[in-house]
């Protein structure tokens, strides 16, 4: 049961255990009873135990009912069963059938898993995790956290390059001596796809210097490049959110990213916080709330048709002045919700949590932790994003703030999607 993370919903063990060996029989019951559904199911025995089993492929009425990430596991001393909806489902199965499996011992070769029965699903259909890639950071590293939240059913990760994605439309914008290849950031779809994980691109609109100032001789684009001052406040740490030039260096730098990462459905721009903010004269002329409205809907309507993503963006909780900046802004995009304020009507709350202990109101759409390795919370943030509705932790000490966010469809009026986003 230790093994298992995030722990299925409902898991039942039986006498008994199935050899992991070369014939192994594998019943695939699907309601989308696709033959490429073997071939997938061949290739990850292949990778997780170096084996091949035997498929054989059935329809199930049973299945059709399934959610995506819906799925059922039977193991019997000589044969597996698996039942899901689709290709998804199947993919949920495998990663839990290599937890529980357990290298043999004795001189004897091979895995073996314990006969059980297993019923499972997802309480949110958006489980993210953030990873910011920063220079000294390697691809390989990245590839590594992107296959370790795959293997705890993440199903998204927000991947935002500091100073090091390889734009054409821009170069400028990135370390001319610290930039990775397109080719790395490919290879990283590739991967991401292999896994069952949806890349998102990030593109903090707020902040252009990395968090370093004009003076540090660190700026990715000022130190190199005096002529683009007037796209920052004068301090150089933000952009300047009323230069119209500014809005349209942004915009090409996010529809690049936009086209790079496959038009995903979702696009972070960042979170605004009070560094450098509003400094200029220009910005200074005008309302906060106002200010930061225009600009962000500017890159809104960069976007036309069906295609455009749904934007995410969060605001500070920490800063006073940050709490007192109303926003006017289209209804698919995340916002702060103050702790304790009513939800209105059709909104369902999403949390970020800082610590692991805390617990879950009973309406929570769902939670995400950031991704790191710490041993101690790691089989806790993962069982918090599947088993949102039902999770509780109960030790209270070291209780850290949390934040709610909600998101609603303007044009639909209502709320559409459950979706926990770690910024």
């Amino acid at each position: 049961m230790r093994r298992l993370i995030p722990l299925p919903k409902d898991i039942r063990f039986a006498e008994g255990e199935l050899l992991l060996e070369n014939g192994v029989a594998v019943e695939l019951k699907t309601a989308e009873n696709e033959e490429h559904f073997a071939d997938l199911i061949t290739d990850l025995f292949q990778e997780y135990w170096g084996i091949a089993p035997v498929v054989k492929l059935a329809g199930s009425k049973t299945a059709e009912s399934f959610l995506e990430d819906q799925y059922q596991i039977s193991i019997q001393s000589k044969k597996i069963t698996l039942v899901s909806h689709c290709e998804k489902g199947l993919q949920l199965a495998m990663k839990t059938l290599r937890q529980l499996a357990e290298p043999c011992r004795c001189g004897v070769q091979g895995f073996w898993l314990k006969c059980c029965k297993i019923k499972d699903y997802a309480d949110t259909e958006f489980r993210a995790v953030k990873l910011k890639i920063v220079p000294e950071e390697s691809i390989t590293d990245v590839e590594k956290e992107l296959r370790f939240a795959a293997a705890m059913k993440f199903n998204y990760a927000f991947v935002e390059p500091v100073g090091i994605f390889p734009f054409k439309s821009h170069p400028e914008f990135g370390w001319r001596d610290q930039m990775k290849r397109s080719a790395d950031f490919r290879h990283l779809l590739d991967v991401a796809d292999e896994c069952g994980i949806k890349l998102i691109p990030c593109f903090n609109i707020f902040h252009g210097s990395f968090s370093c100032d004009y003076f540090s001789g660190q700026h990715a684009v000022l130190n190199f490049h005096r002529d683009l001052a007037s796209l920052f406040e004068p301090g150089g740490e933000s952009l300047c959110f009323s230069n119209p030039e500014t809005r349209k260096v942004i915009s090409d730098l996010i529809l690049e990213l936009y086209d790079f990462f496959e038009q995903p459905e979702y696009f972070h721009l960042g979170c605004l916080n009070d560094s450098d903010f509003r400094q200029c004269r220009e910005c200074c002329a005008m309302e906060p709330g106002d200010l930061v409205s225009e600009y962000i809907l500017s890159f809104y309507d960069i976007f036309t048709g069906e295609e455009r993503p749904r934007f995410i963006f969060g605001k500070n909780p920490s800063q006073e002045e940050q709490k007192k900046i109303a926003l006017s802004l289209p209804g698919d995009i995340l916002l702060e919700m103050k702790e304790g304020q009513t939800i209105p009507d059709g909104l369902d709350i999403l949390m970020e949590l800082n610590s692991s202990f805390t617990d879950l109101p009973a309406d929570a759409g769902g939670v995400v932790f950031p991704l790191d390795y710490r041993v101690e919370s790691m089989g806790e943030m993962a069982d918090l994003a599947w088993n949102s509705k039902q999770f509780r932790i109960t030790r209270k000490e070291d209780i850290i703030q949390n934040y709610h966010f909600v998101v609603w469809d303007m044009d639909l009026q209502k709320y559409t999607d459950s979706s926990p986003v770690f910024y």
